[in-house]
C-alpha cells in the first residue's frame, strides 16, 4: 500500500500515513480554508486499509491548533478509523499528544472522546 506523507505548511498539518510501520500520524495546524480538498487523500487512504484484516494502527494527533472546518474533516477522519476498527478485521488505537494549557483543544479532545468510540491515549505536553 502506498505511502501517503504530505508536508506541512503555514495552513496544513504533517500528515504520514505509512502501512508497513502501521502509523498514521497529523502533527501541526490546520487553519484551512479548502479542507475538503486537502483532507480527501486522507479520508480514501483510510478506507482503503479497511480492505486489509488483521492490522492493528495507532493514529497520532499532535494539532497545535485547527479551525472549525479542519474540525469537521478531523471528525470525519475519525469517523472513518471507527469504521474500520469496529468491522473487526483491524484494530486502531488513537493517541493524542496535546498541550494542557489550551482548554479549547482540551475541550474538543473531550468531545471527540465521548462520541468516537475508539481507544484514546491522552497525553499532556
Amino acid at each position: 500500500m502506498k505511502r501517503l506523507i504530505i508536508n506541512k505548511t503555514e495552513t496544513s498539518p504533517f500528515i504520514d500515513f505509512c502501512f508497513e510501520s502501521r502509523i498514521l500520524q497529523i502533527q501541526g495546524q490546520s487553519t484551512l480554508d479548502e479542507v475538503i480538498e486537502f483532507y480527501t487523500p486522507v479520508i480514501e487512504w483510510i478506507r482503503s486499509i479497511s480492505q486489509k484484516q488483521n492490522i492493528d494502527f495507532t493514529f497520532i494527533l499532535e494539532m497545535e491548533y485547527f479551525n472549525f472546518e479542519s474540525s469537521m474533516m478531523l471528525f470525519e477522519i475519525l469517523t472513518e478509523l471507527e469504521k474500520v476498527n469496529s468491522e473487526g478485521k483491524n484494530s486502531i488505537d488513537v493517541i493524542w499528544n496535546y498541550d494542557e494549557r489550551d482548554e479549547d483543544m482540551v475541550e474538543a479532545i473531550e468531545k471527540y472522546s465521548e462520541i468516537i468510540q475508539l481507544p484514546f491515549v491522552l497525553n499532556k505536553m
